[in-house]
Formats: C-alpha cells, structure tokens, sequence
C-alpha cells in the first residue's frame, strides 16, 4: 500500500511539472516517462531538480516519518527533425 501511494503521488507530481507541454506515462512497475516539447538541457535539469525535492520532502502517510522516498532520473534532449 505505501509503495502505491509513492507510485500516485508521483505520477501527479510528474503530470504537474509536464503540464501542457509534456505527456507523462507509467511504463511499468515503478518507471516513468516523461516526454517534453521544448524543452532545452537547462529546462529538463530544473524540472528533474523540482521533481527530487518534492518527492523527498513528502511525508508519506504510510511510511515512517523518518522515511524519505527518493528517485533516479536520465534525461535525453534532441533538437529539431
């Protein structure tokens, strides 16, 4: 149960930082897509940034309060064509 609750706070943390710009999906168990039109190295690092500090400093219900959740993240920016 806490591990679904980690996987939906984070899925709506992701669809928020997309916005309109972006679609996000579930690729399968804990792994996300997020894919970003316009989006420059510089943008991508911030977002990446906002996504870690947000999920580490959610207090979880389920989960201890000394519990932080934490993510990796890979990034790949192209440019036109």
């Amino acid at each position: 149960a806490a591990g679904d609750e980690v996987i939906r706070y984070f899925g709506g943390l992701l669809g928020g930082l997309a916005a309109a710009d972006g679609i996000v999906g579930r690729i399968g168990g804990e792994e996300f897509a997020v894919l970003l039109s316009r989006c420059d190295e510089a943008k991508a690092r911030l977002c990446i940034q906002a996504a870690m500090a947000a999920l580490s400093h959610h207090p979880f219900h389920l989960l201890p309060a000394d519990i932080r959740v934490t993510a990796s993240f890979g990034a790949v920016v192209t440019a036109g064509g």
